[in-house]
């Protein structure tokens, strides 16, 4: 699938996987460090690469989050005694726009958030110190996944203590239960220290209309995407069809009972999902290094607001409703699995390509600007990051390297830019397109190395009398 940012997460791995073998290129340039909030993901990838290789691995960890969040749903609706088959209906946002920007350290921690909203029900419910103890280590995982998933898992947590019965008890066992994860998350803060990311962006809130913007957040790439559109019409066609059985079902019941009765079985579910909503309308879109965190709590807001949805209660009419709920899964898992089999057509080709360069050499790698992905409203250059493959499978230094950001769980020891002029490096490879035929002629590479499908690669020539194209000669540009 066009998860974007997958082969630098793969590359991390393979870094961490092949430390101190000087076969992968430089080994002293690059550092391990574990006391870092986004670590989870890799740590299980790492215990895994061993029997399935850095990419499967990954791919196996990623796999289990996405499956992870209708579980989760699943515990978060028995928590709060609503009819559990609605878990169905998170498979429609199991791969949002998160997913296909590739966060891969935020999707790790989606199901962990909903998990804690479960957990934390449960502690106002019973105040039992197991939950109290559980809710812990949970939000601790939580934090070791993801510095802002951690912070949405709080603000979740909290709201969803504030709707409880007992509102004072619960925030005081809720606030015992988060007191490690807080302590922990200073101690990260201090060591880290006031050092800025090397590509810092400005806090960016966008126009207020780019909050409307929640269908392509939650089902997908984008809303020009037939497939964001065909399942967000499925949802929309189960929830209506839902309010008019519950309807048809609570008719002679005066407006005041039926409000009493909502506020008895659901309202403590109010907070948490109009917390989540509110952060969707007012958190930033970009924030220091941080891309897309509105996108980010869509989904979360999705499945929080599952539980306050009228639903009928007769068993015919609940099994009807299943049997929607499921078709709007499969539709939601089979669609995408059609955008993932055309985006593989589409990048067919490059395993071979870097199978066949020189290992631990430094690459630069350079696709063209609104690359074909086999993706409709795909809004990015879906193939950005695929050069970072070369560092996964042979080792060696990119151009562009997610290594260069400080909380990685591999670190460059000596911080440099993530645009490098193209004469610093060995190799030259490039996806090629109507608009990115060939080479310039007038700085002529080296020999071609490789090519398949889409993809070129190049030796850099680095005669002085006739030196190696910058960036703004290369044919992509």
């Amino acid at each position: 699938m066009p998860f974007v940012d997958l082969p630098q997460h793969v590359a991390l791995l393979s870094r961490w996987t092949h430390a101190g073998d000087p076969a992968w290129g430089v080994p002293e340039q690059f550092r391990v460090q574990l006391n870092t909030p986004y670590v989870l993901g890799y740590a299980v990838a790492f215990v895994l690469a061993p029997i399935f290789g850095e990419e499967r691995a990954l791919r196996l960890v990623l796999l289990a989050a996405l499956l992870g969040l209708p579980a989760a749903t699943y515990l978060l609706l028995r928590a709060y005694r609503r009819p559990p088959e609605l878990c169905l209906a998170a498979f429609a946002v199991v791969l949002p726009w998160a997913v296909y920007m590739g966060f891969f350290s935020f999707v790790v921690g989606l199901p962990i958030i909903i998990v804690a909203v479960a957990l934390t029900r449960n502690v106002a419910i019973h105040g039992r110190r197991r939950d109290v103890v559980a809710l812990a280590i949970v939000m601790v995982l939580l934090l070791a996944a993801h510095a802002f998933a951690f912070l949405l898992g709080v603000g979740a947590v909290a709201l969803a203590a504030l709707g409880s019965p007992r509102r004072r008890e619960s925030l005081v066992r809720v606030m015992a239960a988060l007191l490690p994860g807080v302590i922990l998350t200073a101690i990260w803060l201090a060591m880290r220290g006031p050092a800025s990311p090397p590509e810092p962006r400005a806090l960016v809130f966008g126009p207020p209309t780019r909050r409307l913007d929640v269908v392509m957040a939650m089902f997908g790439s984008g809303n020009a995407d037939p497939r964001v559109v065909l399942v967000a019409l499925a949802v929309a066609i189960v929830v209506i069809v839902a309010v008019a059985l519950a309807y048809r079902e609570d008719r002679g019941v005066d407006l005041r009972t039926h409000a009493r009765h909502w506020l008895r079985s659901r309202g403590a579910a109010v907070l948490p999902f109009a917390g989540a909503a509110f952060a969707c309308a007012v958190v930033p879109e970009t924030a220091f290094d941080v891309y897309g965190l509105w996108q980010r709590v869509a989904p979360v807001a999705f499945v929080l607001g599952l539980g306050l949805l009228p639903w009928p209660g007769g068993a015919s009419a609940r099994r009807a409703m299943a049997v929607g709920l499921t078709v709007v899964a499969l539709l939601a898992t089979s669609t995408a699995l059609w955008q993932i089999l055309a985006f593989a057509d589409t990048a067919a080709g490059l395993d071979k390509v870097v199978a066949a360069l020189p290992a631990g050499r430094r690459l630069y790698y350079e696709a063209p600007p609104n690359a074909a992905t086999g993706v409709a409203g795909l809004q990015v250059i879906a193939f950005r990051h695929m050069g970072a493959y070369y560092v996964a499978q042979r080792g060696g230094s990119l151009n562009y390297d997610f290594a260069q950001f400080p909380f990685q769980v591999v670190v460059a020891v000596t911080p440099g830019t993530f645009r490098e002029p193209m004469g610093a490096f060995d190799l030259y490879l490039f996806r090629a397109s109507p608009s990115c035929p060939a080479p310039p002629a007038n700085r002529p590479l080296g020999k071609e190395l490789a090519s398949q499908g889409g993809w070129r690669a190049f030796e850099v020539a680095h005669d002085p009398a006739r030196p190696g194209p910058t960036a703004a000669d290369l044919p992509c540009n």
